[in-house]
């Protein structure tokens, strides 16, 4: 090491050997140049290139090659600093990588907007599988969830069967001489998988029993303040929820129209000859869903299942009313004045209103039980008996489960000739004694209401609408509920008939080919579409009805 010292000192004038060793190392990289690149414009620059390349090479000798010092005076730090090729190079090199550096960054975040973009179009399901999320906390009435997704799929089903099969599988099992009615889907229980009336009925009360839980819990605790604000936003943002979804299915249904693809079908409406007109008709379908004044019952001719819409959001009002004037009233008295109502309602055969009253008491039936301050324990005080008494009950509410399934598959066609409907039907009140529909209407109401009584007071048979699956139905069911029509007769029913037609062809019964195509290709694109509609139209309206909320309400309310 004092030898190495010693020569650079002979070696003359070196004043700072760390900061010629940073200079030589940064000029290494260009040492192996040749005059041939394009560095210079001029013979000149090419020849002060190859003369510091040499030189560069030279020093570059006298280096330790381990610790990069004792470099050669041989280049002089003024002449690194005022070489004009090497100004150039390094000028034109840092222009070159800054045009790359910002041509690189910006196609990388176009690229990873084409991304985002097409995540949007991928299901929920299938993104989460490189950006997984939190898991959904689920809550003690997040069965409800899965009970709404399972009615609507449901629903999907029975207007898919019409769609091929008429009003065939709406009789009750051997309703009819043979040949008719004796498919195994007409069979109690099994009826249910394509029910149309009985998940209507079981939203109705669902509403009922959603919309007043959150509420009555203010008015156990006497909070009338936060009641107020509950009431208040509920009421301002349940239109907005509710309406605003559907203008989406109506649009896509308008646009099929005047691409003529609902073709051949009954659909009752008129195709206009541009596609401004069939939007302009589309938006007097929604404007008149939102006209709570109107009474017609109006069912939008290009997506029907709409028509619940405006029953839903009457019976929705009906239920903050309800909740609001009876909150300073004693629980008791509460529990007895909705149930007079629910009387009063279904004696007028207002089965609509009385579901929704309903589900207000089932909601303060369980704020009372949560808030119950005995048990069977305190009340037998023996082990023994308790058990029995455990077992009892909750034999007791396994079968109002099984009851509530039994007379909610009433045929909605021939329930007065159909084996085993026929004393239940005999039953009905006179009130709903006029047609089918409405004896169904009465069985299907009361099914519902003892259904989810049922689930309420037995948690076992909760399970399996709390299953991943099944809240995934329920988060999409409103986007499956306001779509299956739409996507039936614009595209399932093309795919469906063409694996008919195949199945027929093969000699096989074209009921497979149905089944097929309903399970294994409708079903897919429809959940693609309600997925996305889920996630970008429906709760883009809860978000954007917050923030209108927020935008119109008092600071001092907020």
């Amino acid at each position: 090491m004092g030898r190495r010292a010693k020569t650079r000192k002979e070696k003359g004038d070196l004043r700072n050997v760390d900061s010629i060793r940073d200079r030589v190392q940064l000029m290494e990289p260009y040492a192996d140049r040749t005059p041939t690149m394009v560095l210079a414009s001029t013979h000149s620059y090419q020849l002060m290139e190859t003369e510091y390349s040499d030189k560069l090479t030279e020093s570059s000798n006298f280096c330790d090659t381990e610790t990069n010092i004792g470099c050669s005076p041989l280049v002089d730090n003024d002449d690194l600093e005022n070489c004009p090729a090497l100004q150039f190079h390094d000028s034109f090199m840092r222009r070159n990588r800054s045009i790359l550096f910002t041509f690189i960054t910006k196609l990388r975040s176009f690229l990873c907007n084409i991304v985002i973009y097409l995540g949007v179009l991928l299901p929920s399901f299938i993104t989460n599988i490189w950006h997984p999320q939190q898991a959904k906390t689920l809550t003690p009435t997040a069965y409800l969830n899965g009970l709404r997704g399972i009615a609507a799929y449901s629903v999907f089903w029975q207007h898919f069967m019409t769609e091929f099969y008429s009003s065939e599988p709406n009789w009750g099992w051997h309703a009819r001489p043979p040949p008719h009615d004796r498919w195994l889907i007409q069979f109690p229980f099994l009826s249910l998988t394509h029910s149309g009336f009985f998940p209507v009925t079981t939203f109705f009360v669902l509403s009922g029993f959603v919309l007043s839980y959150g509420p009555l819990r203010y008015v156990r605790s006497h909070n009338h303040e936060r009641l107020l604000i509950s009431l208040s936003s509920s009421v301002f943002r349940r239109g907005m929820r509710l309406f605003l979804p559907c203008i989406t299915p109506l649009v896509f249904a308008a646009i099929c129209i005047w691409m003529d693809v609902y073709k051949g079908h009954f659909f009752f409406g008129h195709r206009q000859p541009t596609l401004g007109a069939n939007l302009r008709d589309a938006w007097g379908y929604w404007e008149r869903l939102v006209n709570f004044l109107d009474t017609t019952g109006f069912r939008p001719p290009s997506d029907t299942p709409l028509y619940t819409l405006p029953v839903e959001f009457k019976g929705s009002i009906l239920v903050f009313l309800c909740v609001l004037g009876l909150s300073r009233v004693k629980p008791w008295l509460r529990m007895s004045s909705l149930a007079c109502l629910c009387y009063y309602s279904l004696s007028k055969g207002a089965w609509e209103t009385f579901l929704f009253l309903a589900g207000i008491i089932l909601a303060e039936m369980r704020h009372i039980r949560e808030d119950a301050k005995f048990s069977l324990e305190h009340l037998l005080k023996d082990e023994e008996r308790v058990r029995y008494a455990r077992r009892a009950i909750n034999t007791f509410w396994v079968l109002i489960f099984v009851t509530s399934l039994y007379t909610a598959s009433i045929p909605v066609m021939g329930s007065l000739v159909a084996p085993g409907f026929r004393t239940l039907a005999s039953w009905t009140p006179t009130t709903f004694q006029v047609s089918d529909h409405l004896r169904a209407a009465f069985w299907c109401s009361n099914s519902s209401i003892a259904l989810i009584l049922s689930l309420e007071n037995f948690s076992p048979l909760q399970r399996p609408f709390a299953s991943r699956l099944v809240q995934y139905l329920g988060d999409i069911s409103f986007s499956l509920y306001v779509f299956h029509v739409p996507i039936i007769l614009a595209i399932g029913r093309y795919l469906t008939q063409s694996m008919m037609d195949g199945w027929t062809r093969a000699g096989w019964d074209a009921s497979w080919g149905w089944m097929v195509g309903g399970y294994l290709v409708v079903t897919p694109i429809l959940v693609w579409v309600s997925d996305i509609q889920w996630r970008v139209v429906d709760e883009g309206s809860v978000r954007f009805a917050r923030w209108f909320e927020g935008w119109m309400v008092v600071e001092d309310d907020k």
